[in-house]
């Protein structure tokens, strides 16, 4: 039973991991595009 619950948590986090480094890229381009918006505004 525990033995089980690892390998899923290890599952999701490497689900996780993947498609967070897949992403990475896009959030990086949306974090300095929230960042111009915000400093224009300020």
């Amino acid at each position: 039973m525990g033995l089980s619950n690892i390998f899923n948590d290890l599952f999701i986090i490497f689900t996780l991991m993947f498609y967070m480094e897949k992403n990475l890229s896009n959030m990086e381009e949306k974090i300095t595009i929230i960042s111009e918006k915000t400093s224009i505004i300020a």
